[in-house]
């Protein structure tokens, strides 16, 4: 099954289509917010106000937890999905499309499916989607447990099956995706839906959909976000100049896109953690020891924190090309120019700096490096 790690918020598999509305959420116009939160058992002193963003929650608030009674209060300039965190411990939270509103949460656990979030009217379509989401979810997690055990006993024709069973699953909830978007053009949420979803959708698609919201759903951080990424898909498509970057490498040197000019360079976007990231890698040492004279460079761009562990991923795997990493994670400055979004992520650039291919993987890696380097 060729699975990619996705830069996603934690709540996006809890998001799908759940109606035709069309109507236009209101937003109170009140400049601030408050949120009055109960929750019976909790069993905690502190609790912080979140948002999610390059693959780490940004606290911007805390409160003590007195019996489970805590509060916020700020503004926010738009509605923005936040999270409640406990304690700093991310398992135990609680999700809310927070907007500039008087908000209550009652719950007996951080459990409780009943919980009562009142005053936020984005999130009342948020908790919307989540009802009708779980059958989905729960369709791809059944997949990827029958192909997990097929895989375990080498079972080729059951992974096949179960990764059969995993895209009919996907398709079906992307058809729900699509509608929402589509018939959802107004509402503050929708572009948050697209956000979570932009790797589904190719350059057209995305731009359809963005120019479609209303002023209110671009103004959102979603919005904002979104226009930034077409605007980058756009200066990083086939057939356009490869954006320049500059990193250094390993040994502190500093290299640059121009740097490989006159050679065919494969910009490599990964992580150590990344499983189909290194799963990929005996296939582009390959082509790299197959090409590498005739004019293939690699330059691997990490999307890793941890220094140690980078630097003992590429040993582990054995790979000679050029690396560099910013050490940041998904803010990486490199990949927003290149608007990658999921990992592996590959930018094959001729020997002109014209962008000739992306994301191409084992076999079809091997069959276009082959038209290049045979003719």
């Amino acid at each position: 099954m060729k699975y990619s790690y996705i830069l996603l918020p934690l709540i996006a598999l809890t998001l799908i289509n759940c109606s035709n509305n069309s109507e236009e959420i209101t937003v109170e116009e009140s400049k601030s917010y408050t949120i009055s939160a109960t929750i019976d058992t909790l069993d905690a002193t502190m609790a912080y106000l979140s948002y999610y963003e390059g693959g780490d929650f940004v606290k911007v608030d805390s409160a003590l937890v007195t019996s489970g009674v805590f509060t916020f209060s700020g503004s926010v300039e738009s509605p923005k999905m936040h999270t409640v965190l406990f304690n700093n411990d991310v398992k135990g939270k609680l999700y809310l499309f927070l907007e500039n509103s008087a908000i209550t949460i009652a719950a007996k656990s951080l459990l409780d499916e009943e919980k009562v979030i009142k005053g936020s009217a984005s999130n009342d379509e948020y908790e919307a989607f989540n009802k009708k989401d779980i059958s989905y979810d729960d369709g791809l997690k059944v997949a990827i447990k029958k192909y997990n055990a097929a895989e375990e006993v080498e079972d080729k024709e059951g992974m096949e099956k179960a990764e059969a069973e995993y895209l009919e699953a996907d398709s079906i909830r992307e058809l729900f995706i699509t509608d929402y978007i589509t018939n959802n053009a107004t509402s503050v949420v929708t572009p948050f839906v697209l956000y979570v979803n932009t790797y589904r959708y190719d350059l057209e698609q995305l731009d359809a959909f963005y120019n479609s919201f209303s002023e209110a759903g671009k103004a959102t951080s979603y919005g904002k976000e979104l226009n930034e990424k077409i605007v980058s898909l756009k200066k990083s498509a086939i057939g356009q100049p490869a954006p320049e970057f500059e990193l250094n490498d390993r040994a502190e040197n500093p290299l640059t896109v121009a740097s490989f000019k006159g050679k065919y360079l494969l910009i490599d976007f990964w992580a150590s953690w990344c499983g189909p990231c290194r799963a990929e890698n005996p296939n582009i040492v390959k082509a790299y020891a197959m090409y590498h004279e005739k004019g293939l460079e690699v330059w691997g761009i990490s999307l890793d924190k941890d220094e140690e562990k980078w630097l003992a991923a590429i040993e582990e795997d054995d790979l000679p090309w050029n690396h560099s990493s910013e050490l940041k994670g998904w803010v990486s400055a490199p990949g927003k120019l290149y608007a990658v979004s999921s990992i592996p992520h590959s930018v094959l650039i001729d020997k002109d700096g014209i962008i000739i291919a992306k994301d191409l993987r084992g076999d079809e890696l091997d069959a276009k490096l082959a038209e290049l380097f045979n003719n």
